[in-house]
């Protein structure tokens, strides 16, 4: 399943758990803890009835599990139900994990055993342990690319009985980024505020702390026109909550696909405006700001900007800090674009 676009297997994998098509074994792992967690909700909320779960649904994590109980475990039989369900949280901590080998050559069928592994490192594709998971369920979360997060978000919010508007949707991914508990945790607060079924950036503004002129999708549009007066008068904005929604993660990521886009449009500038939208994986409404913006920025400067962001990132994370707070690090870094 990993040779699966990230999307695409979760969606299927969520199929069959509606669908009652389970497997023995599921190896859940990656960056992206959402759809570790989703996937993981899925399979509670559905193999067994509510009066099941008592003596045959077990939490278990990876720091205090011993392999040999976890076995024991795996291989009883379940009480007055067809199945039991095991998951096993921060797996990645298991001692001994090898020692599952024998049981998932011949795993006992009515037990559904999940790990669930929410870290960069996974397990080794060469090994005999990942090789055996693969003949089951193995789904390796990934965090979504800027050009995913479209067909998530409409699918995400149709879920939830609303619509984005071409507009929110930009909005949202651009503030907000690709870290997608925090996109639903927001978007949740949102939709319980708003009754209308039809989501627009005037909502996004309102309720996302979205300012209609202080944002970081107006401070990208200022940097992109070069105008450094709107764009220190944004970023003031900005500094002054740097520990609260615009932290410094939130606003570099911002700023890292922003310039990546313009570079994108420096490579594809002689295309017409809707082929240079999907190429950019925005909407149209966007790409004259884009076209604008190459005309400030050369590649050779491009390369400077992502330069900048690098160290002032690094910077933010503790390295040669020194006195210099998080506020004044931010209008430091916005000066050195804009001095380019």
């Amino acid at each position: 399943m990993s040779t699966v676009p990230v999307f695409q297997s979760y969606e299927k994998i969520l199929a069959e758990i509606k669908n009652r098509v389970f497997h023995p074994a599921y190896l859940l792992q990656g960056k992206e803890p959402f759809f570790i967690d989703k996937i993981t909700e899925a399979l509670e909320a559905t193999v067994l009835a509510d009066h099941e779960k008592s003596f045959n649904q077990s939490t278990l994590y990876g720091k205090e599990t011993n392999i040999m109980n976890l076995l024991m475990a795996a291989r009883r039989y379940p009480m007055g139900a067809e199945h039991q369900l095991i998951v096993v949280r921060e797996a990645q901590y298991l001692s001994d994990m090898e020692k599952l080998e024998a049981y998932l050559e011949a795993p006992q069928p009515s037990t559904i055993l999940v790990l669930c592994i929410k870290s960069e490192k996974k397990l080794d594709k060469r090994t005999k342990l990942s090789k055996l998971f693969s003949k089951y369920c193995v789904f390796d979360s990934e965090p979504l690319k800027d050009y995913q997060m479209k067909r998530w978000l409409d699918t995400w919010t149709r879920d939830q009985g609303k619509t984005l508007d071409a507009l929110a949707a930009e909005l949202v991914t651009e503030y907000l980024g690709t870290d997608l508990s925090l996109v639903v945790n927001e978007l949740t607060k949102l939709f319980i505020n708003v009754k209308d079924p039809y989501i627009t950036a005037r909502h996004i503004q309102e309720h996302i702390g979205l300012s209609k002129e202080f944002n970081v999708f107006e401070l990208q549009k200022a940097l992109g026109a070069r105008n450094f007066n709107k764009s220190i008068q944004i970023a003031h904005y900005l500094s002054s909550d740097m520990s609260g929604r615009n932290h410094s993660s939130v606003l570099i990521g911002a700023l890292v696909q922003y310039f990546n886009k313009i570079m994108l449009t420096h490579g594809h500038k002689q295309k017409d405006k809707e082929e240079l939208a999907k190429i950019l994986g925005v909407n149209a409404y966007f790409v004259s700001e884009y076209l604008t913006a190459i005309r400030h920025y050369s590649p050779v400067d491009l390369e400077k900007v992502f330069g900048h962001l690098k160290y002032f990132d690094l910077r933010f994370k503790g390295v040669n800090k020194g006195g210099a707070s998080d506020d004044q690090l931010f209008i430091e870094l916005i000066v050195n674009i804009l001095k380019n």
